[in-house]
């Protein structure tokens, strides 16, 4: 039996209740709940008429069903109906061949026209030159200034940016939605609309905001790209601060301003030939405006005001500031955040769910995001989240491969986050950036073929027990009084106070103290020495560097093949993989050329095993 739900007339029919009931204190406000939850669900419900209209009327759209539309002579399609939804703004015309069968969506703006650029099937496309706003750019003090002149943009929107067949993007968009078996993204794509309409005052355009918003981004990405000329990772908004910006992405079915901002395996797949398919994942955001219980922000006039610090050649950061004349972001000079505004707030959601520490989180003032529901990967981490201890074996190779991280992190899976400014952006791109690295290392870890992820649980259990016995403590002794007791010794060896008879004289006292430092000799040598006793590799987060730009991770590895051992430090910054040191020791000249080469392969792939291959 297939997955597919029905919305039947009586779900939503919540007017038949009963008044007294609409009255009881709180009940509207759970009953509104259970209809968004319902909504949010309607994705995996059967495309029809009928639910669509719905959908629209819970968005407080208007909506009509026209059962007498006028078609051409060439069409011949009977029974065709044309559900029209509209706001103040926007119109939306739906054309369906029976009750579930659509045929042409049409999609209108009153402060929109059709316009007449290229058809096209590139993402970027409609943005078109990202630097074309740009007039000026000149050094002033400590900064370069960025003129933009918005009007050069040609009143390029996600609305009107056309595609083939005489139709826009968008429509094809929302066409392509309805074509499926389910509703997918269209129910999505309807609220972003929806937003857009009811937020907009009634002299505002919140559609030409977010359109000149995406050529205030494009021209930061355009100064990146001419301030690092030749860098193709910068182009392609893989290490820009704002990523590359998009109007509508036809591949995800989305509308709106979409950011590219991260792609796996992008060096692999850039030195694949052209016949062969790209295998990696682009990650994308796109930028919604919601309602918000907070006081509107005129995003784009206030990243105007602030100093922007972008990364140019040798990787020096420079700043910038990016200004234009007077309100010329605006639909006719009409603010969009002024007295008879509704509340609305900037919301950056992610294409593929992320997963950060709360620590983290809460370091960056970050309050106000959603948590990602049943996120691919959730078990994983949510052990790493308990145990700080990954640990996987091949096994027809007799390869451990570990991850580890020193602190332990709650991790959270994050699909959105309120965006407070859109220079924020730019510091918090890089940081999504370096934790999908660590994502993607134990995932392609765990994908690899015969590789199990073992349960280091049941090992501590039974190293526990050991210690237990040797120690001829009773069974009873819990987990906690043991790490107790553990502590107890080794805050006595720390303060030089060994746990020794009362009978002990002063020469148990020097041997003991002889041992102690032959005890700090051999932790420091374990300090360079692989922490791993058999074939394999162990990963160790040792810190969040919160005081660097782009609030590196730093990770130790650790490897071990038949005939080497090697241990490396190494820097997650922007994404970027990048040897921050070797770790040094006598004899080491081996091993520092095979951690060397185990880096480069390692940010290159992105892939522990198959960079441990270059080394066996």
């Amino acid at each position: 039996m297939s997955n597919v739900y029905y919305l039947t007339s009586q779900t939503v029919q919540y007017q038949h209740y009963p008044s007294s009931k609409l009255n009881m204190p709180g009940y509207n406000e759970s009953l509104m709940e259970s209809l968004g939850l319902l909504y949010d669900h309607s994705l995996n419900y059967h495309v029809s008429v009928k639910l669509i209209q719905k959908l629209a009327q819970y968005l407080k759209l208007d909506t009509f069903i026209d059962t007498e539309v006028q078609t051409t002579m060439e069409s011949h399609i009977k029974n065709l109906k044309r559900l029209s939804i509209a706001g103040s703004l926007l119109l939306v015309d739906l054309d369906f061949a029976g009750d579930d069968i659509p045929t042409k969506v049409s999609l209108s703006s009153g402060n929109h026209s059709p316009g007449d650029s290229d058809a096209s099937r590139q993402l970027s496309e409609p943005i078109g030159d990202a630097g074309k706003c740009i007039v000026l750019a000149e050094v002033q003090g400590l900064s370069t200034v960025v003129g933009i002149d918005f009007r050069k943009g040609g009143g390029v929107s996600f609305l009107n940016v056309r595609h083939d067949n005489n139709i826009s993007v968008a429509e094809y968009i929302l066409l392509s939605n309805l074509l499926r078996s389910t509703l997918g993204k269209f129910p999505v794509n309807l609220q972003y609309l929806a937003n857009l309409d009811s937020l907009s005052p009634p002299d505002g355009d919140l559609v030409v905001y977010v359109d000149n918003m995406a050529l205030f981004l494009s021209s930061i990405h355009a100064t990146e790209i001419k301030a690092d000329p030749g860098n193709w990772q910068v182009e392609e908004g893989w290490t820009s601060r704002v990523g590359k910006v998009a109007l509508n992405d036809i591949e995800e079915g989305r509308l709106g301003l979409v950011l590219l901002f991260w792609k796996e395996n992008r060096f692999l797949d850039r030195k694949r030939s052209p016949e062969n398919l790209a295998t990696g994942v682009i990650h994308k955001a796109v930028l919604s405006i919601k309602e918000s219980s907070l006081p509107s922000i005129d995003y784009v006039k206030e990243a105007s005001s602030g100093v922007w610090r972008l990364l140019s050649l040798l990787a020096a950061f420079k700043n910038y500031k990016f200004v234009f004349d007077g309100d010329l972001h605006l639909h006719n000079g009409q603010s969009v955040t002024g007295l008879t505004s509704k509340n609305w707030a900037l919301v950056l959601d992610i294409s593929r769910p992320v997963f950060l520490p709360k620590s983290l989180l809460d370091f960056l003032g970050l309050t106000d995001y959603k948590v990602a529901k049943d996120a691919p990967y959730s078990d994983t981490f949510s052990r790493l989240s308990e145990d700080g201890l990954l640990e996987y074996e091949l096994d027809a190779q007799d390869i451990k491969v570990s991850f580890v991280t020193e602190e332990i992190y709650q991790f959270v899976a994050i699909e959105a986050f309120r965006i407070d400014s859109l220079i924020q952006l730019s510091k918090l791109l890089p940081i999504i950036r370096n934790w999908l690295v660590l994502t993607t290392l134990i995932r392609n870890v765990s994908r690899t073929s015969g590789v199990v992820l073992c349960d280091s649980r049941m090992e501590y259990s039974e190293a526990n027990r050991k210690l237990k016995d040797s120690l001829k403590l009773p069974r009873d002794v819990t987990d906690e009084e043991l790490v107790g007791l553990t502590t107890m010794s080794d805050v006595a060896d720390y303060l030089g106070a060994p746990m020794l008879g009362g009978g002990a004289d002063l020469s148990s006292f020097v041997k003991q103290d002889s041992r102690d430092d032959l005890m700090r000799e051999e932790s420091v040598k374990s300090e360079i020495a692989p922490a791993i006793a058999s074939k394999g590799l162990k990963f160790v987060v040792k810190d969040i560097m919160y005081d660097s730009p782009d609030t590196d991770i730093l990770v130790t590895v650790h490897g071990k093949t038949d005939s080497v051992e090697f241990s490396i430090e190494l820097e997650v910054a922007n994404g970027e993989i990048r040897e921050q040191r070797t770790l040094k020791d006598v004899d080491m000249d081996a091993q520092n050329e095979v951690a060397k080469h185990y880096s480069q392969a390692l940010a290159l792939s992105e892939d522990p095993l198959l960079a441990f291959e270059v080394l066996t």
